[in-house]
């Protein structure tokens, strides 16, 4: 019965330390998936393409913009545009709104995603909020510049791609000196 009881200690601890080894090589794996299949739907790069490209002027691509703030707190997010008919190769610029109507100063991160995910390659990021934290002063509306190019090699079967935003408080920060 002894021996029984043992085994199955060390069975379960073998699965935490499996499920631990796998938790911790998982992200990396993820992130190798992902480049080697183009479906990683993140759009968290910097490009300077600007006037590499030739607009496409017989294409139109429909681009949505979305935006998703923690409602437990009480912060603003939103785009100045919601729908954007867009020529590939062709550099947009848009805005979108952060406000914060609290009393409290908030630390927060923008993190992009594109759907269909294959797009995520093909969106460009000139300029973009999302590659530094913002940090929101108490009543403060701040206004955040996105500018953006549609790489003209996007497939001709992609009509709509959506670019969309969810905000997050950082918990620990420390400001650039």
């Amino acid at each position: 019965m002894k021996s029984r009881h043992h085994r199955e200690i060390i069975a379960a601890m073998s699965c935490v330390a499996v499920m631990i080894v796998f938790s911790c090589i998982f992200p990396y794996l993820y992130n190798v998936l992902c480049q080697k299949t183009g479906i990683d739907g993140k759009a968290l790069r910097q490009y300077d393409h600007e006037g590499m490209y030739k607009i496409d002027v017989s294409r139109q691509i429909l681009l949505e913009f979305d935006a998703n703030a923690d409602r437990r707190r009480q912060i603003e997010f939103y785009p100045s545009l919601t729908r954007l008919n867009v020529h590939p190769g062709e550099p947009y610029t848009l805005v979108y709104h952060l406000v914060n109507q609290s009393s409290k100063t908030y630390v927060l991160q923008a993190i992009p995603s594109m759907t269909p995910p294959v797009t995520s390659k093909f969106l460009k990021k000139l300029e973009c909020f999302c590659f530094q934290p913002q940090v929101l002063k108490p009543y403060e509306h701040r206004i955040l510049p996105l500018k953006i190019i549609i790489d003209p090699e996007i497939p001709t079967h992609i009509h709509t791609m959506t670019l969309s935003y969810a905000l997050f408080e950082m918990k620990e920060w420390e400001e650039p000196s």
